[in-house]
């Protein structure tokens, strides 16, 4: 009976990934020396464990150095080439096993929108970091004693009440087309009728001296016609 094969997948907990590195190691290290001594290549190979221990395996006539230098004279395209042509040989691997592999994963590309994704992250981070602190000093100014802070943060108290008292004044303008609404004025609720009674009483007032006037200054007490009929067309009475 054959040994169980084991999916090619990240194992759920960090235990089980510890015991496999642990037992897969020596396997893989020792698989990297023959394969150097047998080709006689230059290899090496860089591990960290999850518990980022490092291990470092050399092949049998070369180091570090070397290797480094000679991957640092690859141009771009070479090495593009080199890891597709890894890829094909980890997807014809796998699919022998039955198993399936994401070439993303080891795309060039990839990787690249993952480095700016990280630094993006930290820039984000760092400015996150900054207003943090920020806010930390406004809500303890007594413990400010930058005098450099101090302004800059007089200076922005400043800006933020100029920016309310423009807000307050726009709110206050009239727009235009808006209806004007008149405010009656509390009290008496006759207190407009009272006012077209007064003016109405200065018109019947004119009209009493006008009408003396025609009578040739002799006053309407002599004519008690006139004086009826004046009263009969004065405001007080036809209500205009």
């Amino acid at each position: 009976m054959g040994r169980k094969k084991m999916p090619i997948q990240k194992l759920d907990t960090e235990n089980a990934r510890r015991v496999t590195y642990s037992k897969r190691r020596p396997g893989l290290l020792k698989k990297a020396r023959d394969l150097s001594i047998l080709c006689d290549t230059d290899l090496a190979l860089v591990m960290f464990s999850p518990t980022e221990k490092p291990t470092l395996c050399l092949g049998h006539n070369n180091t570090l150095s070397s290797v480094v230098e000679k991957l640092s004279h690859m141009t771009f395209e070479e090495r593009v080439k080199k890891q597709a042509d890894s890829v094909e040989s980890l997807m014809k691997m796998y699919k022998k096993d039955d198993q399936e592999v994401d070439p993303k994963r080891f795309s060039l590309e990839e990787n690249d929108k993952l480095e700016e994704l990280k630094e993006e992250l930290k820039e984000l981070q760092e400015e996150l970091a900054e207003k943090n602190e920020k806010l930390r000093k406004w809500l303890n100014p007594d413990d400010i004693d930058d005098p450099v802070v101090i302004q800059d943060m007089d200076d922005k108290l400043v800006e933020y009440l100029k920016r309310l008292e423009l807000r307050k004044a726009s709110r206050n303008q009239w727009t235009p087309g808006s209806s004007v609404v008149q405010h009656k004025p509390h009290g008496n609720p006759n207190m407009g009728l009272a006012q077209r009674d007064i003016g109405g009483e200065d018109r019947f007032h004119e009209s009493i001296c006008a009408q003396n006037e025609n009578a040739g200054g002799q006053g309407l007490e002599g004519n008690p016609e006139a004086l009826t009929g004046l009263i009969s067309r004065s405001p007080l009475i036809t209500g205009e």
